[in-house]
Formats: C-alpha cells, structure tokens, sequence
C-alpha cells in the first residue's frame, strides 16, 4: 500500500495508524462536520417538502375508494374502510360489506362523480371530509342515478380515522344514503 508510510525506527501500529490517518484526511475535521450538518439540514428540509400532509394522504384515499367503487371492486372498497366502522344508522363493517357485495351484483357501469372534498382536521387521529357526490349506475337496461340526480349532487360527509399510519373511513352520513337501493336479499 502506497499510502501507509512509516517513519524510521517506528514499526509500531499507532504509528502507522496516525500516519494513515493523517494521508486519507484532506479536509480538518471542522469543514468535514458542517458539511455533515448541512447536508443533515437539506434531507429535513427535503423530508419537509415532499412528505405528504394529512389533507393529500386523505384526498388519495377518496380518490382510491371512489375508483375501486367505480370498478365494482369490493375488496378495494373495503381496503379504505376501517373495521370499526359505523355508518349512523348503525350498520358495521361486515353488514356494509354484505351490503356492498349485492348492490354490485346488482348495479353494473358505476359511474361517480364527486366534487372536490372540504377536509377538516378534528386532531391528529380524525378528520372529517365533505364532499358532493352523484353516482350513476346501470340496472339490467335502464341508466339513472343512485345518488344525487340533475338538479344536483347529495353532499355526504365521511368521518375518517388514522389507523396504522393510514386514512380509514370510519364513519358516513347524508339523509340520502338511507334510500339507497337495498337489491335482492
């Protein structure tokens, strides 16, 4: 190794180690450590920008449901709801998945159309999430509206929780959500 130097008559490893040292390190270590704490700042900076607020990761999770429900596709709408859900009518988790499960047996070309969602905070853990929806969909041959009609949409408010870093519905409510379709039983 080029690098190592020893000096005449030391043999010993301190002194090597001293002289590797001292050949490998360009900068003092006063510029070596503010180029480390700049570099630590930038990432903070960075991590700042780009993670996601609460009101995108909540946009998104709308997004994903409304577009798996569009779909017809169950386990994706249920992948967004969180097992404790309630609707305020009292229906759980598995009574809206049953539910779910013959409306999209039913109903085919769901089509929705929702509005850009008002989104309030209620801490750290909870949000609510107002929107206005109009969903369509066909039934054997004849196309209408399930939800909202021409005159305008149905404004439903869904109540959302943080569970295990991710946005969950945890709760929906809108007079109009009782007179859906209920199907064959």
């Amino acid at each position: 190794m080029d690098f190592i130097r020893e000096k005449s008559g030391s043999k010993g490893s301190g002194e090597t180690r001293r002289i590797l040292c001292g050949k490998l390190s360009r900068y003092p270590m006063n510029k070596r450590r503010s180029a480390g704490f700049i570099l630590l700042a930038l990432l903070i900076v960075a991590a700042w920008l780009f993670w996601p607020s609460d009101e995108s990761r909540i946009r998104r999770t709308l997004r994903e449901e409304t577009k798996a429900f569009e779909a017809g596709n169950l386990d994706g709408v249920m992948t967004g709801v969180s097992y404790t859900y309630r609707d305020a009518y009292g229906m759980p988790y598995i009574a809206m998945k049953g539910y779910l499960k013959r409306f999209f047996e039913q109903f085919s070309d769901i089509g929705v159309e929702c509005g850009d969602p008002g989104i309030r905070l209620l801490g750290e853990e909870e949000a609510v999430a107002e929107l206005n929806v109009r969903v369509l969909a066909t039934m054997g041959n004849e196309r209408g509206y399930i939800l909202g009609d021409l005159k305008g949409p149905v404004r439903v408010r869904v109540f959302l929780r943080k569970e295990h870093a991710a946005w969950l519905i945890a709760q929906t409510g809108s007079p109009e959500l009782a007179r859906l379709p209920q199907g064959p039983r």
